[in-house]
């Protein structure tokens, strides 16, 4: 996404811009599902499952995850970052 197109089509001007990523690496798929239900978008999809089926669904999250990974690799979370300094013209 250009970002820059964003911001004007609000009316603004950018003054500064910056992207970036933040990657977070954990040993285990179990650390990765931690990280992921302290996000607000985790926390929202965790809320919206039926929490008779949460335990199982999680479960079964941990062990697709942990196929995917190939051995003596870290998982990888990553976040994509934008910030902006915009001002009205």
């Amino acid at each position: 996404m250009v970002w820059a197109t964003v911001v004007e089509t609000a009316g603004l001007e950018v003054g500064q811009l910056w992207e970036g990523k933040v990657v977070f690496a954990y040993n285990t798929a179990g650390q990765v599902l931690e990280h992921l239900l302290k996000s607000g978008a985790g926390t929202a999809f965790h809320d919206a499952i039926d929490p008779r089926r949460r335990r199982y669904l999680e479960r079964r999250f941990l062990q697709i995850l942990a196929r995917r990974r190939e051995p003596g690799q870290q998982f990888e979370v990553v976040h994509d970052c934008v910030s902006c300094i915009a001002r009205k013209p």
